[in-house]
């Protein structure tokens, strides 16, 4: 996300991007990584979501290997689909 390279700037130049864009990986991330397991209860990653502000966490094993992404709109899909939401009821 833009707001999250420049959160100080309101409108970076292109050469304030290409500046940043040089730098590597490590300057900029974030560590650790907030992360979630497969068996997380949903509400508790949409909490997690709500208080970091992440637009998604990675789902990793007990070994905490990466097998998945999960996203706000994942969260609100299971809220919508499961059961389903009568938005007119």
């Amino acid at each position: 996300l833009r707001a999250d390279i420049y959160p100080t700037l309101e409108s970076p130049s292109a050469t304030d991007w290409a500046d940043r864009m040089a730098l590597p990986v490590a300057s900029i991330m974030w560590t650790p990584v907030a992360s979630v397991t497969p068996d997380t209860d949903i509400r508790r990653v949409a909490q997690v979501l709500l208080d970091t502000r992440l637009p998604g966490l990675p789902v990793v094993d007990d070994n905490g290997l990466l097998t998945g992404f999960v996203s706000r709109t994942d969260i609100l899909r299971a809220v919508a689909n499961d059961p389903p939401l009568d938005v007119w009821g």
